[in-house]
């Protein structure tokens, strides 16, 4: 199994819990933010999506989520058919 540094993504190195700062891999990280009713920026920092709050509370995580689907869902909205000139073939899906 891989270390915890190994794959941690957090930034914040300066951090008391963060995996380089202790030999307790991820645990100490989210003993904090369990207690702080937040999530560990990992799971920010993995959804492709600028955070669209400041803080990182189950909210936050939440609306970054619908942010993201929300791109997505911009990003579909064209037509992939819209380069197809005949109509009877813009319809066979």
């Amino acid at each position: 199994m891989k270390k915890a540094i190994e794959f941690c993504t957090c930034k914040d190195l300066q951090c008391p819990c963060h995996p380089s700062n202790h030999d307790q891999g991820c645990t100490l990280c989210i003993l904090k933010n369990l207690k702080e009713k937040e999530i560990p920026s990992c799971f920010f920092n993995d959804i492709d999506c600028k955070k669209p709050t400041e803080n990182w509370h189950y909210e936050d995580f939440a609306a970054l989520v619908q942010a993201a689907n929300q791109d997505a869902y911009d990003s579909e909205a064209d037509d992939p058919f819209e380069d197809i000139h005949d109509p009877c073939l813009r319809f066979q899906r």
